[in-house]
C-alpha cells in the first residue's frame, strides 16, 4: 500500500499542480482581460472627460454669448441716451449761445443809443432858456492842426465865423 498510496498522491499531486496550472493560466487570462478592460475604461473615461468637457465649454460659450449680447444691448441702449443727451446738450448750448448773442445785440444798441443821446447836442432850446454862447471860430482849435500844408486862412469869398454859426442856430429844424 504504500506503493498505491503513493502512486495515489502522486496522481492528486499531478491533478494539483495540474489544476494549479490551469488555475495560472485563468489567472494570467483574468490578468489580460483586467488590463483591456482597464484600459476600455480609461479611453470610455477620457471620451467622456472630452465629451464633459466639451458640452460644459459649449454651454460656457452659449451662456457667455448670451451675457455678451445682453450687455452689448444695453450698451447700445445707454449709447442711445448719451447721444440723445449730447444732442440736448448741444441744442441748450445753441439756445443759450442765440440768447446771449441777443442779449449782446441789445446791450450794443442801448451803449449806441447812450452815446449817441451823450453826445448830441439839443437843437430846440426849452421854453425860456436863454439862447447858448455863440461861439466864434478863432475860438475853436484848427482841424487841421497836424496837417502842415493845410491852408491856415479862410478863402475871401467864405462867410465871417460869427455869421455862419447864427445861422446854423437860427435855422428851424429839419431846413438845413
Amino acid at each position: 500500500m504504500p506503493d498505491r498510496a503513493l502512486a495515489q498522491l502522486d496522481d492528486v499531486s499531478a491533478q494539483l499542480a495540474e489544476m494549479l496550472r490551469h488555475a495560472d493560466r485563468l489567472l494570467d487570462e483574468w490578468a489580460r482581460f483586467g488590463a483591456q478592460v482597464r484600459a476600455q475604461v480609461e479611453r470610455e473615461a477620457e471620451t467622456i472627460a472630452g465629451a464633459v468637457g466639451g458640452a460644459v465649454e459649449l454651454a460656457s460659450e452659449r451662456a457667455i454669448a448670451a451675457q455678451l449680447g445682453a450687455l452689448a444691448t444695453e450698451l447700445a441702449k445707454l449709447e442711445a441716451r448719451v447721444r440723445a443727451a449730447s444732442r440736448l446738450v448741444g441744442d441748450q448750448r445753441a439756445n443759450d449761445r442765440k440768447l446771449l448773442y441777443g442779449i449782446a445785440g441789445g446791450i450794443a444798441v442801448a451803449i449806441a443809443l447812450l452815446v449817441v443821446l451823450v453826445v448830441r447836442t439839443p437843437d430846440v432850446q426849452p421854453a425860456g432858456a436863454p439862447p447858448p454862447p455863440a461861439m466864434r471860430v478863432d475860438q475853436l482849435a484848427p482841424i487841421d492842426a497836424g496837417v502842415a500844408d493845410a491852408p491856415r486862412d479862410a478863402p475871401p469869398d467864405a462867410a465871417p465865423p460869427d455869421a455862419a454859426a447864427h445861422e446854423l442856430h437860427a435855422r428851424p429844424r429839419g431846413h438845413r
